[in-house]
Parts: structure tokens; sequence; C-alpha cells
């Protein structure tokens, strides 16, 4: 019979998590089993990043493959300088992936569209309203920003934040249950990236390219 209403109090929990999701970013799911109840606790919290890192490409395609190289390395060469105008040290530039293929259209035979040259490399930002600048610095020396990663310096400190969250989220609900003693706490991976990509468009503020991190924590809390 005990258990049988505990059954039924976790069904009303569940539904009423789900119903007041919109209000509360904590969601508890509950079941009971063998005299023990087993809490699942979630928690997100919301943090403005204060760093950032930019990807960006360098591409070139010509018919001949030693001018494709060319060209891609003076284009290369010239917005590593302008990046360098606008406060970015060279030794902070870092060249992620460099290639240079030929291509061919398949459709009607096997001809030569030209052979394509790319050179990927990224920045980290430390001034985020330099952002925009340096995107415009990028776009107009030639360059294409591929993404903008933004992240926490104390991001262990705010994931630390939600996981207490999480554990009192679920212990809370776990004695509402009827859960008299912790049997075990165990942190379960969730998948959350620690970053956000935005796209840039022309004509934003450097204020909006920057969003909200998202940090999500997930426990099993087991009580007899």
């Amino acid at each position: 019979m005990k258990k049988r209403y505990l059954f039924m109090v976790a069904i009303f929990l569940t539904i009423a998590s789900i119903l007041m999701t919109g209000l509360n970013t904590c969601q508890v799911v509950a079941e009971s089993e063998n005299g023990r109840i087993t809490v699942i606790g979630n928690a997100s919290i919301s943090a403005t990043p204060d760093h950032a890192k930019i990807s960006a490409e360098v591409q070139t395609l010509n018919m001949d493959s030693a001018t494709s190289k060319n060209e891609n390395f003076e284009i290369f060469e010239k917005v590593i300088n302008s990046l360098t105008e606008a406060g970015i040290e060279k030794n902070e530039i870092t060249l992620d992936y460099f290639t240079s293929y030929a291509s061919y259209d398949y459709n009607n035979g096997k001809n030569l569209l030209g052979y394509y040259t790319t050179t990927d490399f990224s920045f980290n930002v430390e001034n985020l309203d330099e952002t925009k600048n340096l995107i415009d610095t990028l776009i107009s020396n030639g360059a294409t920003v591929k993404s903008i990663n933004y992240n926490l310096s104390n991001m262990e400190e705010k994931y630390n934040e939600a996981l207490n969250l999480a554990v009192e989220n679920a212990m809370t609900k776990g004695k509402l249950l009827g859960g008299e003693k912790v049997v075990e706490i165990k942190e379960e991976n969730t998948y959350s990236s620690p970053t956000l990509y935005k796209c840039y468009y022309e004509g934003i503020s450097s204020n909006e390219l920057v969003g909200q991190l998202t940090i999500n924590c997930r426990v099993t809390v087991i009580f007899e």
C-alpha cells in the first residue's frame, strides 16, 4: 500500500514538474523500488560570458595549385597583420588547420574546378567590447568568420552553484516522498556545452553578439 501511495505521489510530482518547467529551472523525476526512493534532480543557471574565442578561415580557389596557395598565404598574412594592429598579439593566434586540394565536377566526366586552399585559425578575445571590431577586421581583409565561442573565467564556480541547486532540489523532493536516510548521491553526466555559438550579421552591435551561457547539472539521490 505504501509503495502504491509513493508511486502515485511520484507521478503527481513528475506531472507538476513538467507543467512548472516555464516557472522553475529545476525538475525532478522520482521512483520507488525495494524500499528505496531514487530521485533525479536537475538544475540550470545562466551566466554572462566574459571572454570568447573567434574561429576564422581564409579560403582561395585557383586553377593553378601554386597560385591558390600563394594567394592564400598573402591573404592570411594580411589578416594577421590587421589583427595585430587591432591589438591581438601574433603569438596569441593559433593555426588550427591547413589544406590544399584539387576539386572536380563529376557530373559530366571529371572536370577540374580548381585548387582549394584553406587556412583555419583562431584567437581569444579578452575584451568582449572589441568583438565586433575584430570581426569587421577579419571580413574586410578577406577572412571568413566560422564561429564565436563564449566562455566564463569562473566556470567551475558557476557549475558548483548549479550542482548545489540540483542536490538541494533532489533532497527536498526525496523527503517529500518519504525518504528518511540518504544512501547515495551521484553526479550524472549531462550534455551541456560551456560555450555559446552565435552567428555574425552585419549591422548588429557588439552587445548583441554576447548571449547567455546555460550551465546544466544532474544528480541522482537514493533514499531509504
